[in-house]
């Protein structure tokens, strides 16, 4: 391609054509000098759409600097048909927030084989947390396997008891379901004993993997 928006997306991934997407498997940021912008991410999801459906089975794009914006315009092209065959996403230290998580986990009934999804290290609350809890209360993700929320010692995420113990009572009662879970990283966010209390009833109760 001529154009410099779509020059510059192959420059940062690697790619010697960003109009061959269909075939490849795997797409991976790997160059902290090369981070992906807003801009980068919309045209990247454009292309993805134009080439679709593909066959991408991962998404590796952490440490990147595309935003909620970013993760808005690659939750549209979840929503375009664009990725059937997705099963991990991993949109770490992206600079997101709650609005951008909530445009991926509404996008994933989109992505029937949808496994993983890692969003460690952004800015993510209850908010964020209660649109996944309705996403599963509706069955949208039903093969969930890993699910790592983590934030950091000194950037923590605030989803706290008041989103947490609402999910954790579904998931106890049969309500929200995820026998194929078998990673949950909630590390170093607000969650505290009563969350943990309600968590503890859905493990006894058989209804995630011990």
């Amino acid at each position: 391609p001529t154009d410099p928006l779509e020059l510059c997306l192959e420059y940062k991934l690697g790619f010697d054509d960003v109009s061959d997407l269909e075939e490849k498997k795997c797409v991976v940021t790997f160059d902290e000098r090369k981070k992906l912008t807003a801009e980068d991410a919309k045209v990247f999801a454009q292309a993805l759409i134009d080439q679709g459906p593909t066959n991408i089975e991962y998404l590796f794009l952490a440490g990147n600097e595309f935003g909620d914006e970013g993760l808005a315009a690659i939750a549209h092209a979840m929503e375009e048909g664009a990725l059937p065959k997705l099963l991990t996403v991993d949109f770490s230290r992206d600079k997101a927030t709650d609005a951008g998580f909530i445009c991926i986990v509404n996008a994933i009934k989109h992505c029937r084989q949808f496994r993983d999804l890692i969003f460690a290290e952004n800015t993510l609350g209850d908010t964020g947390f209660a649109a996944l809890h309705q996403v599963m209360l509706r069955d949208e993700w039903p093969n969930i396997e890993r699910l790592n929320l983590a934030g950091t010692q000194f950037s923590r995420h605030t989803i706290s008891d008041a989103s947490f113990v609402p999910f954790a009572t579904d998931l106890a009662d049969g309500k929200v379901k995820a026998l194929r879970l078998e990673e949950l990283e909630m590390s170093d966010n607000d969650i505290r004993d009563a969350g943990y209390a309600a968590f503890a009833v859905a493990i006894q109760r058989g209804n995630l993997r011990k």
